[in-house]
């Protein structure tokens, strides 16, 4: 199951073609903005840079993680973002597809989903019988 946790729309910024918008993860909200990567040193380097403002922060624009262009064969080509900081309870990896009609809205729409198997990956004191954890 995915849900809709934001949109981007492209504009020309100094550094080149990027994204704005805005996010809405349950522990991450804010304004976002995808800034070109201006030297790429390989294939698979990540194409853009993932600012984001948060709510209720008053930290500014930082740094929250990356993003690449995905272009699968005969598909259309969409955003693979990873949104990982030290502020974050784990890391998240979502996706943000462009729309199917621009004329209506320019807006891509980033999608959140849970890991394969619907199943959060469990800690090392989560396996361990009850009186072996050390808490």
């Amino acid at each position: 199951m995915s849900k809709t946790v934001g949109h981007l729309t492209p504009f020309k910024g100094q550094s080149g073609e990027g994204y704005k918008g805005e996010l809405t993860l349950h522990s991450c909200r804010g304004q976002i903005a995808l800034k070109p990567v201006e030297e790429k040193r390989s294939d698979r380097s990540p194409d853009f840079t993932v600012l984001i403002d948060r709510e209720g922060q008053g930290n500014g624009w930082q740094e929250y993680g990356l993003a690449w262009v995905k272009k699968p064969a005969n598909k259309t080509a969409y955003l693979s973002i990873l949104i990982d900081h030290e502020s974050l309870p784990a890391p998240y990896n979502v996706a943000a597809f462009p729309p199917l009609d621009t004329a209506k809205d320019p807006r891509h729409v980033i999608v959140w989903g849970r890991p394969r198997g619907g199943k959060v990956a469990l800690d090392a004191a989560s396996t361990l019988p009850d009186d072996e954890i050390p808490f």
